[in-house]
């Protein structure tokens, strides 16, 4: 089962697979976490873990 953060994870992995996160990317990852309910600092921790490269999937 997908879990809400797995699907944000994988949706920021698909737009910033050309090697950078451009505004409209980052708009659309900041829209998408607010139709699925997660809070701007969910959203932005989870985008902060990444950008260290503290996540493995």
């Amino acid at each position: 089962m997908l879990n809400i953060e797995s699907l944000s994870l994988k949706l920021y992995y698909v737009t910033g697979s050309d090697g950078h996160l451009d505004d409209r990317e980052s708009e659309l990852l900041m829209y998408t976490a607010k139709v699925l309910e997660l809070t701007p600092a969910h959203i932005k921790g989870v985008l902060s873990e990444l950008d260290k490269g503290a996540v493995n999937l």
